[in-house]
């Protein structure tokens, strides 16, 4: 059965971003990563990228060269949209089709466009996705973030409506993206140990 959680106060979120940031060292190092390595023509720059959020947040893109390639041959297009926070840039980049199949690496492209435009992009993950679902069960409302029909248009009016029911609508992308990702890696990390204790109790 999904876990239901209640309504965090803004106190819990700033506590659950500030505790990410001190286990988290991943974060400032790619913030400062792609702070360097700005623009998306340069293949090699984006080479550098691509790996280090694939490798630091195991995203699963293991054509990793190709991913590069698919990015940098747009990178002009994909400036000018991350630019003014276009949603439909995170679906061309998630899109990747090699030898003729069709690959969607849809978190790697929220986190790619997010080191981007943090304030413009927020990222989708399990996490973040296990956490919405507890948010939702929790409200007794359906979440349209299903993973079935997702949309990044439709996940991030999600994320606006929830800072809307916060009653906090200009917090953070960046605050609130911690608060879900560390509380869903919670969730599931309790979900294993319930599951551990059930069997043995049995």
């Amino acid at each position: 059965m999904a876990t239901s959680i209640s309504m965090p106060s803004l106190y819990e979120i700033n506590s659950a971003a500030k505790a990410f940031d001190q286990e988290d060292r991943a974060d400032t190092a790619l913030v400062n990563l792609f702070g360097w390595a700005t623009g998306n023509t340069d293949y090699n720059k984006v080479l550098l990228k691509v790996v280090a959020l694939n490798q630091l947040y195991s995203t699963n893109v293991y054509a990793v060269r190709e991913m590069a390639a698919h990015i940098s041959e747009a990178g002009s297009v994909i400036d000018d949209c991350l630019a003014v926070g276009c949603p439909s840039v995170v679906e061309r980049i998630a899109s990747l089709t090699l030898n003729g199949v069709t690959r969607i690496h849809f978190s790697f492209a929220t986190k790619y466009c997010s080191f981007h435009q943090t304030e413009k992009y927020p990222i989708y993950d399990a996490n973040v996705y296990r956490t919405l679902m507890a948010l939702a069960k929790g409200e007794k409302r359906r979440s349209c973030v299903s993973k079935a029909d997702r949309t990044y248009k439709a996940f991030r009016e999600e994320i606006d409506a929830l800072r809307t029911r916060l009653c906090e609508p200009n917090l953070s992308y960046k605050t609130l993206d911690k608060y879900l990702y560390r509380t869903g890696r919670t969730l599931k990390k309790n979900s294993a140990r319930a599951a551990i204790a059930s069997k043995t109790a049995s």
